[in-house]
């Protein structure tokens, strides 16, 4: 039975408790359509000593006001807090955050690596509607949690989203309208929201199969 850490920074803790229960809904909501049984364990910054927030700090850009995820993964990854490599572990953080070449990011996992991070950042600017907040954030934790679960690769789908323009920023999505479809924009998010079939989570049915497949990996 794999373990699932699921982190938050100080401030997701004293001010937005709701949006991490949605992040903790969105994990499981891929760990129900993969038939998988898992235990939780919720890390906050407190049981971390800080480490999380320091992290961060370090990692902010102040140019840009935002956060590289980069070397916030890389820190992570090769920290010892974060226990035991090979566990699953997703965070939430409230910063903005960008990658390498990009503007911003809403998340990134790493599925060799089993750790993947999300921003609430660019969501709560977006709309004062809580409500979308919530679901906006569990919609972005299953997808981000579904790479992580082993749908990470073009060849990992039946209907590969493709970029016309020739870009990688499509590889490794769906085509078909579901929770695993590439979207670049808040306002894209809010609208495939709103299209994602209610059963299995908004997964299409070619993904849900392969999630099920790769629920012992």
């Amino acid at each position: 039975m794999p373990n699932v850490r699921v982190y938050s920074d100080s401030r997701i803790e004293q001010e937005r408790p709701d949006l991490f229960r949605s992040a903790l809904e969105g994990v499981q909501d891929v760990t129900t359509v993969q038939r998988l049984p898992v235990d939780f364990e919720w890390f906050t910054d407190d049981d971390a000593d800080g480490y999380f927030t320091d992290t961060l700090n370090r990692a902010h850009r102040p140019e840009r006001k935002q956060v590289f995820l980069d070397q916030v993964l890389l820190d992570f990854a090769n920290n010892t807090q974060m226990g035991d490599f090979g566990e699953l572990d997703f965070a939430l953080v409230t910063p903005d955050i960008f990658s390498e070449d990009t503007n911003f990011v809403f998340g990134m996992t790493v599925e060799p690596w089993k750790l993947s991070v999300q921003s609430i950042a660019r969501f709560v600017a977006a709309t004062a509607d809580e409500d979308l907040q919530r679901a906006s954030i569990r919609h972005l934790a299953k997808h981000e949690f579904a790479h992580m679960r082993g749908l990470a690769d073009p060849e990992d789908f039946d209907n590969p989203q493709r970029d016309a323009g020739g870009t990688k920023l499509y590889d490794g999505h769906c085509a078909n309208t579901c929770s695993l479809q590439q979207v670049m924009s808040v306002p894209e998010t809010f609208q495939l929201i709103e299209v994602l079939p209610e059963d299995e989570a908004g997964f299409c049915v070619s993904c849900v199969s392969a999630l099920i497949s790769k629920r012992e990996e």
